[in-house]
């Protein structure tokens, strides 16, 4: 579900309303103290994603293939955007775990208060299917709009 009381200057990741199952069990409210890791994936700089040209292309054979520089060089994360993402991890007490441009991922960690608060969204347990899941609406600041994914990924103490 959508926070009511969205933060100014934050929008929804379109498709992060993820309500749990109807078997899902709800156990409760995260720890705030918890340390969850979430990945950020960015989108690709490319003029043409290599996405949308392999989902475009009649026959996939066709598209020419890239070596790995190329693809490093074509396809990975802008380091303005990543350095956006650095200044986001530290106006919200999160440290960066690890940055991977080829792969345009970004994984940041805190304590579940840390990314509630940086995300707009509460953190709650449910178990469903033997995982834990999240339940509401992930929100970031507009400025940050290359987040594509959010994955909630509690870590065991």
């Amino acid at each position: 579900m959508i926070p009511k009381n969205l933060p100014p200057n934050y929008v929804s990741l379109p498709g992060s309303d993820r309500p749990p199952l109807v078997e899902a069990r709800h156990i409760g409210p995260v720890d705030p103290e918890e340390s969850v890791e979430v990945s950020i994936y960015l989108k690709d700089p490319a003029p043409e994603p290599l996405e949308r040209r392999m989902a475009q292309a009649k026959d996939p054979q066709a598209v020419p293939r890239l070596n790995r520089e190329d693809y490093i060089q074509r396809h990975s994360a802008k380091e303005e955007d990543i350095e956006s993402y650095k200044a986001f991890a530290r106006d919200n007490a999160l440290s960066i775990v690890d940055v991977n441009r080829p792969s345009r991922k970004i994984v940041l960690r805190g304590t579940a208060a840390a990314i509630s608060h940086a995300f707009g969204t509460e953190l709650h347990e449910y178990e469903q299917q033997g995982k834990r899941v999240r339940d509401s609406a992930v929100v970031f600041p507009s400025r940050a709009k290359e987040a594509l994914r959010l994955p909630y990924r509690p870590r065991r103490k």
